[in-house]
Order: structure tokens, then C-alpha cells, then sequence
């Protein structure tokens, strides 16, 4: 740590010869030298600097906190293990609406919608999310939905009862549901183009305000980028 040491300016007695009184010029000098080196080293700019700071970057989506459901305890620790990850995979079977296609998922935004037969406000949202996958299929957005295995025999009941139009898949003994450490139904999930988690939790009625603001960050040229892992 630099300081300043009173003793530079204080003449050093060595022996008769005088060497100690030669000590504090050139440690001035030194000293000097290397506040010089600091200083162009401070003014200098890393190689990678401009690729963070590029003024032609583009926006960075933003999803705050009143944007979901739940913001304390284990609803912030389940999104704080998912959040910023790549996805970690799904266990599902007996798909409902067809069974999403290889590469389906490449390159596109994707909503996953974690529902239960037994849950009301799961139901509820149904038709908003059926909004959704219309209204953003033309901008490379997939919705799908991941079925609680508890009452899950049911599944294709509701789809038919509720009108589920996004292909769904039933969970495997809560094997999906552990993964993803889903704490509370509905939950939704939003993947970006590369296949990270961008968002977790989100309230059914900002699903819209949470994909908008991936689009202006990732809009959609119609080229397939990276899948999704565990697709």
C-alpha cells in the first residue's frame, strides 16, 4: 500500500563516507518512476473493455422482483439455483398436443409453464398462456408445459376440458419438478435463445412485460442459434 514514509526526507548517517545521504534521491527517483507506470497503466483500457461497454450492445432484459410471484425464502433460493444456468434437462412422458420436434427449441425463446391438475390458479391461467404461444409464435417464442406428477394421470383430461393448445408433458415422479426446484404451481420459467435461464417464478400476468424485454434483448431473425440442453 503507498504512503507517504517521512524518513525519505530525513538524511541517513552511514559512516563517514555520507553513502546513507545518496538513499533518498534515488528513492525519490524510483518512487517516481513508479507512479508513472501506475498512472499510464490506470489510463490504459483493457483489450475486452469496449466488448462489454459497446455503446452498440443493445439492451440487457431486466426482470424485477414485483414480476414474481413469491420474493422471499424459498422462493429466492430456488430462483438464485436456476436463474442464469442452462437449463438442467427435463423428465417428462406421455406428451399431450404432440411431442416437440428435434431441434424445436433451437434458437427460440422459451416459456415453460410448471402446472398441476389440482391446482386452481394453474387452470386459470391456462387461457392467457394459450395467448401467449399465439401471440409471439411469428418472433421465435415456444411455450410448453411441465405437468405435476401428483394427480397427473389426469393430465390429458384437462388438456381436453381446459383447451391446453402448448404441447405439455407429464413429470416423472416430480423428477422434473426436483430439478428445476420448482417451489410453488403455476411456475413459470423463461429460457433464452441460448438456452439459459433467464427468469424463474414469473406472475401470469407480466409473462408478456418478461418476454418483451428478452425480445429487445434477443429478437428473433428466423436463424436457429443454440438448443436448449435436455431438450
Amino acid at each position: 500500500m503507498w504512503g507517504y514514509n517521512p524518513r525519505l526526507n530525513q538524511p541517513v548517517d552511514s559512516g563517514p563516507r555520507g553513502k546513507g545521504r545518496s538513499l533518498a534521491p534515488r528513492t525519490l527517483i524510483i518512487v517516481i518512476a513508479l507512479l508513472g507506470t501506475l498512472l499510464a497503466l490506470a489510463g490504459s483500457t483493457p483489450a475486452n473493455a469496449n466488448e462489454d461497454s459497446a455503446p452498440n450492445a443493445g439492451p440487457v432484459a431486466v426482470f424485477p422482483d414485483e414480476w414474481h410471484t413469491m420474493n422471499t425464502g424459498q422462493a429466492v433460493e430456488a430462483r438464485a439455483r436456476l436463474v442464469g444456468k442452462k437449463t438442467p434437462g427435463l423428465q417428462v412422458e406421455a406428451w399431450a398436443n404432440g411431442k416437440p420436434g428435434k431441434g424445436e427449441f433451437h434458437g427460440k425463446i422459451v416459456l415453460i409453464d410448471f402446472w398441476g391438475t389440482w391446482c386452481r390458479p394453474c387452470i386459470a391461467a391456462i387461457p392467457h398462456t394459450n395467448e401467449i404461444m399465439d401471440k409471439y409464435a411469428d418472433q421465435g417464442v415456444r411455450v410448453m408445459g411441465v405437468c405435476d406428477s401428483n394427480r397427473g394421470e389426469l393430465m390429458q383430461q384437462f388438456v381436453d376440458e381446459h383447451d391446453i393448445r402448448y404441447p405439455t408433458a407429464r413429470d416423472i415422479q416430480s423428477r422434473t419438478v426436483r430439478r428445476w426446484s420448482v417451489p410453488y404451481f403455476p411456475y413459470y420459467v423463461l429460457v433464452d435463445r441460448k438456452g439459459m435461464v433467464r427468469a424463474a417464478g414469473l406472475r401470469p400476468d407480466r409473462l408478456d412485460a418478461a418476454i418483451d424485454a428478452l425480445l429487445a434483448e434477443q429478437p428473433y431473425d428466423g436463424v436457429s442459434g443454440s438448443a436448449p440442453s435436455g431438450e
